[in-house]
């Protein structure tokens, strides 16, 4: 009996799965959709190790390698390929960390992604610029809705209908309906708009919240659209 044979099986360190780049083949029926996934290795590798018919372009030698699986799971392995910070024309890495927070690849490791099925592959979700905006804006949309939110509840249970005539209110009502309200929406929107999927239009959504009455129905649903949208990283 040979060394070899007597080496159990369950010794041999088990090779880690092949990460892929590619969906299952279903005729396109899953292009465009989208799944949030977890960073689990960044590696530096060589460019000839990209899969040929990758969508992004890498020009560099080297690229990073990004290896995710989904919350949870240890299979499938879903992988993307990025050119390395300030060493080529795309700066799509740089972009994502902005979003996340970090400085370098390896700071998006334990962190989600979130990728899409795109031209026929596993594509991370790169928003067209850095961040802008300030999240913390959402607090003044809320803000702004107080007065107009007051005079519907006066409307319905008519106590306090002195008061929304009084000149402080009124002045309130015009600032926060006019000014408060649209500003801090736009400002959030445009957050909303290079950090998450969310693929409204900032400005269309700050004139209808500009709009007595138009504003009532569009400030919520616009809040239900923010809730509802998913982090790029």
């Amino acid at each position: 009996m040979t060394a070899d044979e007597d080496v159990d099986s369950e010794d041999v360190p088990e090779q880690p799965p092949e990460p892929i780049t590619t969906p299952p083949d279903t005729d396109g029926e899953d292009e465009g959709k989208q799944f949030t996934a977890i960073v689990r290795d960044v590696d530096s590798v060589s460019a000839s190790d990209i899969p040929t018919a990758y969508p992004a372009t890498i020009e560099t030698a080297e690229a990073i390698a990004i290896e995710l699986t989904v919350e949870g799971t240890d299979e499938p392995v879903f992988a993307c390929y990025f050119e390395p910070i300030d060493r080529g024309p795309d700066d799509r890495l740089k972009r994502l960390l902005s979003v996340a927070g970090g400085e370098e690849p390896a700071d998006l490791v334990d962190g989600p992604l979130l990728l899409e099925i795109a031209d026929g592959h596993y594509l991370p979700v790169v928003p067209d610029r850095s961040p802008r905006g300030n999240p913390n804006a959402v607090y003044g949309v809320f803000a702004g809705l107080v007065p107009s939110v007051v005079i519907g509840l006066v409307g319905i249970f008519a106590p306090g209908s002195a008061f929304i005539g009084t000149t402080p209110f009124v002045v309130g009502w015009l600032v926060a309906t006019f000014l408060l309200l649209p500003v801090s929406l736009y400002v959030d929107a445009r957050n909303l708009a290079t950090t998450t999927n969310w693929d409204g239009e900032p400005r269309k959504w700050a004139v209808m919240a500009a709009l007595p009455g138009v504003n009532i129905l569009a400030v919520p649903l616009y809040l239900i659209a923010r809730e509802n949208a998913d982090p790029l990283a």
